[in-house]
């Protein structure tokens, strides 16, 4: 639920995930005390399985000589 509403680009409302998820407030509030836990919850398995940054960049290229003095 609460991926498929972080996907749609609205923002992360803890009454809304209830709403859709047919749990009351209190419910997911007990889990997630915050909309940012909730996040949290969400986002970590999808960073978790994003190779490092490090990894995902060009080979870096030998740097071009130094412009001529005048």
């Amino acid at each position: 639920m609460a991926r498929d509403h972080v996907g749609e680009g609205t923002p992360l409302q803890l009454n809304d995930i209830a709403r859709r998820a047919h749990l009351g407030v209190g419910t997911v509030c007990r889990h997630f005390p915050a909309a940012e836990a909730l996040l949290e919850t969400v986002a970590t398995p999808t960073m978790e399985a994003s190779p490092p940054r490090a990894s995902r960049r060009r080979p870096t290229t030998t740097p071009a000589a130094p412009w001529p003095a005048p």
